[in-house]
């Protein structure tokens, strides 16, 4: 899909999860996870997925668009692509900027989102 879009100077545009690391979860491992008894998802749930994507980005050659990076892990290898040369951008969402796991009064739907709040 990368070469091709690619030959169409196209971006390709992905939310990074590995599913396999999310499956059956709904929050991210660390405080609320740690006081509610839940097992949380993993950061590397996202990292390995934009890790994977910035090497295949990198062989075709394609622009590459992380949506709502939410790991430190994520940042690190989008910044580490970028000075290498290849075209990766990215963007976060706001409440990602502003709200961590931490604040998470209860076990409250409304809080929950994907990726969660780290």
């Amino acid at each position: 899909a990368m070469a091709l879009a690619a030959s169409m100077d196209m971006p390709v545009i992905a939310h990074c999860e590995d599913d396999s690391l999310v499956e059956g979860l709904f929050v991210s491992e660390g405080k609320f996870a740690e006081r509610s008894g839940l097992k949380g998802i993993p950061n590397e749930s996202e990292a390995i997925h934009v890790g994977r994507d910035v090497l295949l980005a990198e062989s075709t050659g394609v622009h590459y668009h992380v949506c709502h990076v939410s790991t430190e892990q994520s940042v690190r290898l989008i910044r580490l692509a970028k000075q290498v040369g290849i075209k990766v951008t990215a963007e976060v969402c706001p409440h990602h900027l502003v709200l961590s796991d931490e604040d998470i009064p209860g076990m409250d739907a409304n809080w929950k989102m994907n990726p969660p709040l780290r």
